[in-house]
């Protein structure tokens, strides 16, 4: 395994119980943030010890002397290393916004360590796929068809069941990752051929 990519891939798989459509707004896919911290914590112990958000300046934007925004800057540390990063919301007295916001930071900070991944990516896309036990179903589908590409014996076969994979219905994250499985196989398998024709 490739030791740069070793923590992205180890958390970068969310649990469809923690993601929803946001009802308002753009169509955004959220995360529970607390899903997020507890996800962070099993693997580096308790937020504020070796992770989390530290040296946080607060400030106030402001517009005809009325507050409208908040906007928060600090660094992400991490064993691994740290990070600045920085976000603004709209600022409503009485709408627990430092929190909502530093929430925001922390999600964004995590991203970028390859946290939750696979919905940025688009896995959650499709709104029917994150309804209850329709994940399973995709997940079904994609991990047969998976292993039909793994055990293809020729390039030909392998094109068959990739053919078969475009009409199952995979949304956009499973349907990306058929798609780098053929990839990986074709070579694979066009390698095989060329060292038995030497």
């Amino acid at each position: 395994m490739n030791d740069n990519i070793k923590l992205w891939d180890a958390v970068s798989e969310t649990d469809p119980e923690y993601v929803k459509q946001m009802t308002h707004g753009a169509k955004l896919t959220a995360i529970d943030a607390t899903y997020q911290k507890r996800e962070a914590t099993a693997l580096w112990g308790p937020y504020g010890d070796k992770w989390g958000l530290t040296e946080l300046d607060w400030s106030y934007v402001e517009e005809n002397g009325a507050v409208i925004g908040l906007v928060l800057k600090c660094f992400f540390t991490y064993p691994g290393g740290q990070f600045a990063i920085a976000s603004d919301i709209k600022f409503i007295p009485g709408q627990d916004c430092f929190k909502k916001l530093q929430s925001s930071v922390l999600s964004k900070a995590l991203s970028y360590l390859g946290f939750n991944a696979d919905v940025f990516l688009g896995r959650f896309d499709d709104h029917p796929y994150v309804e209850p036990g329709s994940e399973g179903i995709q997940r079904s589908k994609f991990e047969g068809i998976i292993t039909a590409m793994e055990t293809a014996e020729t390039i030909e076969r392998l094109e068959t069941f990739h053919a078969a994979a475009l009409k199952r219905g995979l949304n956009k994250y499973y349907a990306g990752r058929v798609n780098e499985t053929v990839e990986r196989r074709r070579k694979e398998l066009s390698d095989e051929e060329a060292q038995e024709v030497f």
